[in-house]
């Protein structure tokens, strides 16, 4: 990373590898076993579910970000961007995505997650949800957990949630 970011900016040596919260060092240099070709289809499928029914709801809105796979959780997710500063930061946004099985849910879920840049951002107090639920603890958003996963639940889990959270624009 540092050597990259040499050849490409003067301040490399200022740069500093850190992440809010623990990422352990891979020190088994072996190679990875080979993956089940089934479990590899069944992701490609999940993946490709999740990230159609992501565009279906997306479209309507006019700030959205492309829906890419985010390099520090490995989940497939975008952005609306509900408003912004006059120089373009967001101020506030809509986050969701598909996310892999970690601390808080351990199999692949489907998330919704408001942000507020002085980190106002509440799901309490939102209506009960047709598919999936509210997590209102250090993570605030909507959970739906990605198995036996079909596009019209995909789809109605995020338009619902994303809506309960436009409604009125909370944060």
């Amino acid at each position: 990373i540092r050597r990259m970011i040499k050849s490409n900016a003067p301040l490399a040596e200022d740069y500093r590898y850190g992440f809010h919260y623990d990422l352990p060092c891979h020190t088994d240099r072996s190679a990875f076993p080979a993956p089940d070709a089934s479990e590899l289809q069944r992701q490609v499928e999940l993946r490709t579910l999740a990230h159609q029914a992501m565009e279906q709801v997306l479209e309507p809105h006019e700030d959205t970000e492309a829906i890419r796979i985010w390099p520090h959780h490995f989940d497939s997710g975008s952005l609306i961007t509900l408003t912004r500063l006059p120089n373009g930061t967001p101020l506030s946004t809509i986050g969701l995505g598909l996310a892999i099985p970690d601390d808080m849910v351990g199999s692949h879920y489907l998330y919704v997650s408001p942000w507020h840049a002085d980190g106002t951002a509440d799901t309490t107090d939102l209506p009960e949800l047709s598919e999936g639920r509210w997590s209102t603890t250090e993570w605030k958003g909507a959970l739906l957990d990605a198995e036996d996963l079909d596009p019209e639940r995909a789809v109605r889990f995020f338009k619902e949630a994303s809506e309960a959270l436009l409604e009125p624009v909370r944060h």
